[in-house]
Parts: structure tokens; sequence; C-alpha cells
């Protein structure tokens, strides 16, 4: 896991070098692929929150700085700029804290499948599985939601 983050990191510190010339670019590239990156290895292992911590700081003290054209952005910025774009903001999460929230997300998401995976005698039924999926997503954005304000 520690060398994926050190590649996610030197890739930050890549896109920090680009947002001082392309911040659209830059900040796209960010939150489209390389975040969607980690959260998806967020969804499948357990545990693994603290291990972000060096890509934490990359954003916070390299990206951050490079998108917002300021060598030392305000603390409440670099808060206010984990919250998501439905608030109107950058929504660039910070990968140590979203770490459990998605795997708790996956989890609840899956449970449903696994469980019949497990239990060869129940059937698997398409529309509960969608059910459970529906709900275990609903649940994780409520959260994240309430977490924000």
């Amino acid at each position: 896991m520690t060398p994926q983050v050190a590649k996610w990191t030197t890739a930050v510190h890549d896109l920090a070098v680009a947002a001082s010339r392309f911040p659209q670019s830059a900040y796209a590239g960010f939150t489209k692929s390389l975040q969607s990156e980690w959260q998806y290895l967020q969804h499948m292992v357990p545990g693994v929150g603290d291990l972000f911590t060096p890509l934490e700081t990359a954003i916070r003290n390299k990206l951050l700085p490079s998108l917002l054209g300021s060598k030392d952005p305000p603390a409440d910025v670099k808060v206010l700029s984990t919250l998501g774009t439905h608030q109107a903001r950058l929504g660039v999460h910070n990968p140590v804290q979203t770490a459990e929230g998605c795997y708790a997300a996956s989890t609840e998401c899956m449970s449903e499948l696994v469980r019949k995976l497990l239990n060869h005698n129940l059937p698997f039924m398409p529309a509960s599985h969608r059910k459970q999926v529906e709900g275990g997503c609903y649940e994780a954005l409520g959260k994240r939601i309430k977490y924000e304000q």
C-alpha cells in the first residue's frame, strides 16, 4: 500500500506544478481521476486511513496553495476545500478521513450480495441487491453531508 500512496503523492506534486499554469485542468485531473483511484482502494481495504498521511500533506501543502494561487492559504480555506461541491466547495477530500467511510459504505452496499454468495441455498435477487446498494449509497451520502455541515 505504501508504494502506491507514494505514487499518488508524486502525482499530486506534479499536479501542483501544472496548476500554476493550468489550474482548471489540474483540478479536474485531481478530482475526476486521481482522487477516485485511492477512493476505490479505500472502498476495498479496511483500516488504511493513516497510510494516506503523506498524500494528505501533499494535497494541503502543495496542491491547494497552487490551485488557489497562494503560498500559504488560511487554515479555514484548507478545511472548507474538503467540503463537497454540492456546498459550492472544492471537493478536495482528505484521504485520511475518507478511508473509514468509503469502506463502511462499500461493506453496507455489498452485504446482500456477500450473504447470498456465502449461503448457496439462498437465491440471488437482483432487485433486492439493487435496493441494498441504493440504501447504502443514500446512507453514506447522508453521513458525508452531515459531517460536512
